[in-house]
C-alpha cells in the first residue's frame, strides 16, 4: 500500500476518533447525531459503488 495513502488513512480515522471522543465527553449530542449521519451515508455510497 502507498506510504502516502496509510498515513491519508490513519490521520482520518485518528480526526474521527478524536471527534467522537470529543462530543462524548463534552456532551455534543448534535455532533454525535452529524457523525452518525455522515457514517450511514457513507457505507450506503460505498455498498452502492461497490
Amino acid at each position: 500500500m502507498n506510504p502516502v495513502a496509510a498515513a491519508t488513512m490513519l490521520g482520518i480515522t485518528a480526526a474521527l476518533a478524536a471527534l467522537v471522543l470529543y462530543a462524548v465527553l463534552d456532551g455534543h449530542p448534535w455532533l454525535l447525531a452529524g457523525l452518525v449521519i455522515l457514517l450511514i451515508a457513507g457505507f450506503v455510497r460505498w455498498g452502492r459503488l461497490g
